[in-house]
């Protein structure tokens, strides 16, 4: 049964339209991929911990740790995604992007069948059409983090929750959503509340509102519906738990909150800008071209009584508007928080652009218009690579090329940093890629191996450059001895 279920799923690939987007999304996300870097604030702390993980017997991998030290700050997936990859890979910087690459290019597949669940495949596809040509989707699902695995696995539970409304409390659906549910969950813990709350939501609306009597199930199985997904939910979470209290004799969940709520709702990193309106404003600045379509959709659809769209934006707009109050109320801000979202805005945007292009012209046009861009873009990045290359990080590429040719070879060593550059992200960025440990640049002639710049004296004849990329050198000396860390 869960067989054919799984292959009616996946039965839509064979439609041509969703073929011809899933290749040119192929082109767009994976383009220039061996350019790829770790730029994003927090992916080399990811990459790093799921090399120290990889090292581990897997048995143990309940648990993960930074520089030896218990890691509680995020829930273990995208580690355990990562140290998986590096294991059967090896260290790099594709054994960490391409599974975030893959996550992104499903999540095309996902906002589709969300779509075609709703409406039909025409708005399907221009749904998954508007999130690939959102330029921050495209940035995030080149950023190896957490958030776009949160998207795709909380999209993935409302999907299949919402095929068990539809076939009146179908149980595979129910324990999917459930699992799914878990999955996020341990990717990055209450961002997934957001999957009940939506759903709960939407039920009472669609009691309330005739426009949706499609999707009107009776309570008892509604009740069962959630039921069966908590209880999936739970029995997953409570297996990881008594995985962790076996190894460590401690409840992940209950450290967790305890160090995330202070962190989230009381310390957070300092004051933010526009405070409680802050992610409007990040909304505005960045889903450009399609926030004024975004902005439109639901006065336009309940302003002209267009009921057949009254579902999906609902339902979508619940999805946004739940992560934005969540997300507004934790002092702890940043702007790639909003990333898990974009699904639920492209869902809403699609719905003004389905309503004007008739199903003739879509089906006379929309693959060979897909075609056509496909070719122009291999195209234009085959000629003119660098208009698809994000803007120069020196540091991060040298860091980079050094980790190829050089390998994981310093694990033993301490590196004095004397380019004066090295924050959190270059830190972790020279354990993943060298394995060497940060200290001062003082310690140069206890450390054995340095990382200096074209402004350093040239460097003494008993020391040996083993690595150089404009404008940075790494230098190494025959002493080696401890430093103190930085």
């Amino acid at each position: 049964m869960v067989v054919s279920k799984l292959k009616k799923y996946f039965s839509d690939i064979t439609n041509t339209e969703i073929f011809f987007i899933m290749f040119l999304s192929f082109v767009i996300i994976f383009k220039n991929i061996d350019s790829i870097i770790l730029f994003g604030v927090d992916s080399p702390v990811y990459a790093f911990m799921g090399r120290e993980l990889s090292l581990r017997p897997i048995w143990t991998w309940a648990f993960h740790t930074i520089n030896g030290t218990a890691f509680i700050d995020n829930p273990p997936m995208l580690i355990w995604i990562n140290a998986i990859s590096i294991s059967l890979f090896g260290t790099g910087t594709l054994p960490i992007v391409v599974p975030t690459l893959l996550m992104s290019w499903f999540t095309i597949f996902l906002t589709y069948k969300i779509g075609k669940l709703f409406i039909d495949y025409k708005y399907g596809a221009l749904a998954a059409l508007t999130l690939l040509f959102t330029h921050t989707f495209i940035n995030s699902s080149r950023n190896p983090m957490i958030e776009p695995a949160l998207m795709l696995f909380t999209m993935s539970s409302i999907y299949f929750l919402l095929c068990s409304i539809k076939e009146q409390g179908r149980t595979i659906y129910s324990m999917l959503g459930g699992f799914f549910w878990a999955i996020a969950w341990l990717s990055k813990g209450p961002s997934t509340l957001v999957v009940p709350t939506s759903l709960i939501i939407f039920y009472i609306l669609t009691k309330k509102i005739d426009a949706c009597k499609n999707w009107r199930i009776p309570l008892s199985s509604f009740v069962k519906i959630c039921f069966i997904s908590l209880l999936t939910f739970l029995l997953i979470i409570f297996m990881y738990e008594a995985w962790y209290y076996t190894l460590t004799g401690k409840i992940f969940f209950l450290e967790y909150f305890n160090r995330q709520l202070f962190y989230s709702f009381v310390q957070g990193r300092g004051v933010q800008e526009w405070k409680y309106l802050y992610y409007l404003h990040v909304i505005w600045e960045e889903y450009w071209p399609w926030l004024p379509v975004f902005i439109i959709t639901p006065f336009f659809v309940f302003g002209r009584k267009l009921t057949k769209y009254y579902p999906t934006v609902l339902l979508n707009l619940t999805v946004v508007i739940i992560y934005i109050l969540g997300l507004s109320l934790s002092k702890h801000k940043g702007p790639w928080y909003t990333y898990p979202y974009h699904v639920g805005l492209s869902l809403v945007s699609a719905v003004l652009i389905t309503n004007y292009i008739s199903d003739v012209f879509f089906k006379r046009f929309f693959k060979k218009a897909c075609f056509f861009v496909t070719l122009i873009f291999m195209l234009v990045s085959t000629i003119l690579p660098s208009v698809f290359t994000a803007h120069e990080r020196p540091f991060i590429q040298f860091v980079t090329a050094a980790g190829k040719q050089l390998k994981y070879n310093y694990g033993n060593m301490n590196i004095a940093d004397c380019s004066n550059v090295v924050q959190w992200r270059e830190y972790f960025l020279i354990k993943y890629y060298l394995g060497a440990t940060v200290v001062k640049c003082d310690n140069y002639n206890q450390a054995g191996l340095k990382i200096t710049n074209f402004k350093d004296p040239t460097p003494k004849s008993d020391d040996e450059v083993i690595f150089y990329k404009d404008p940075y050198y790494i230098i190494k000396k025959q002493t080696v001895t401890p430093a103190t860390p930085i």
